[in-house]
């Protein structure tokens, strides 16, 4: 992968990253710069709890095939112990992110969130960082 690339894809994750923050109310971050394998996931969230059900791929191109993105998601969270929610974060340059959801996952993505946050505040869910 050219350098150029690299850095697109890095900058796209730390933007995506900021954007879930905003959306979600817990601290997210780049997942891959922080533990260093592949089969890290793109962003992760402070809590554990939300980084159990929710596998979040980022990407920043111009001709995405977001079938395709949401199906690499699918795959990036196989082997979890139970179902991870697959969330496509993608972006085309001069354009605002979009956020791709299957609908029948979409109150559980909330539910999840929403859960997330209650145990961080209350202390039963250490945050990562």
């Amino acid at each position: 992968m050219p350098i150029n690339s690299r850095q697109k894809g890095s900058r796209a994750e730390r933007q995506a990253a900021k954007l879930m923050e905003e959306v979600t109310g817990l601290r997210w971050r780049r997942g891959q710069q922080v533990k260093g394998t592949a089969e890290s996931p793109d962003i992760e969230c402070e809590s554990p709890y939300v980084n159990k059900l929710i596998q979040v791929e980022v990407k920043h191109v111009q001709n995405l095939s977001i079938y395709a993105a949401h199906e690499q998601a699918i795959q990036d969270a196989e082997g979890s112990e139970v179902r991870k929610i697959p969330v496509v974060l993608c972006k085309k340059n001069n354009k605002p992110w979009l956020m791709c959801i299957l609908p029948e996952d979409a109150a559980h993505f909330w539910h999840v969130i929403d859960a997330g946050i209650q145990s961080v505040a209350s202390g039963e869910d250490k945050p990562l960082w």
